[in-house]
């Protein structure tokens, strides 16, 4: 796993006296808001999302977790109770280490401590700057940009969506009604195409690139 790159085999043969394995089935809730989260977990297999819901239950889509991932390192610096949830949407393997035997962990293994502080501070960038392109930013702009972003990471035109279009609207802070109208207008402007559901295949990235450009000035 990512986290334990970089250590040697004796290390992660120790650090794997303090792991607990688990199989979880979809839609199994991993924590629920308000619950004490006490534990680590790596995924091994499978995916997780994080989300957040409102006063009226609508969920709101925080990160999207997958192989390599790791949730619950908040636990580590401080106990409080959170306000999100944790499910698993699809059955998942995870490796779950206890918050004071991962303590022991980071004492004995500096380098996973650098590697967490890492993901975290990626963590939060990537929070800040969700926050700030839902507040100043039109919805066909933070479509493109998504997109755009997933390309890059996937390094295929083929955007494979993690989640379904519903749970990526709300990700992007935006109704699903608006989310299928904006993807509309980007496939009638032959920039994106749909070929099978939960992939969308960029057709031109420049244009893509270029209609994003346009968006942001029309914002100043």
């Amino acid at each position: 796993m990512p986290l334990f790159q970089g250590l040697i085999v004796a290390d992660i043969q120790s650090i794997q006296a303090y792991i607990t394995e688990k199989k979880v089935a979809a839609g199994k809730l991993i924590y629920s808001a308000g619950e004490k989260l006490g534990s680590l977990y790596l995924i091994q297999e499978g995916q997780l999302k994080v989300y957040r819901l409102s006063a009226s239950g609508k969920e709101q889509l925080i990160r999207i977790l997958q192989q390599g991932d790791f949730v619950g390192e908040m636990s580590l610096f401080d106990e409080r109770h959170y306000d999100y949830y944790i499910e698993a949407t699809e059955v998942s393997k995870l490796c779950a280490i206890q918050r004071d035997d991962f303590e022991q962990v980071l004492l004995s293994h500096p380098k996973i401590a650098i590697e967490l502080l890492g993901e975290m501070a990626r963590r939060l960038d990537d929070a800040e700057q969700q926050t700030t392109g839902i507040t100043t930013t039109s919805t066909k702009a933070r479509l493109i940009q998504y997109l755009l972003d997933m390309s890059d990471k996937q390094q295929n035109l083929h955007v494979k969506l993690a989640t379904t279009k519903k749970a990526t609207a709300s990700y992007l802070g935006m109704s699903p009604e608006t989310f299928s109208r904006c993807l509309s207008k980007l496939t009638k402007d032959m920039l994106v195409s749909q070929p099978i559901p939960n992939i969308i295949e960029i057709l031109d990235k420049r244009g893509l690139e270029t209609a994003l450009n346009l968006e942001r000035k029309e914002q100043l």
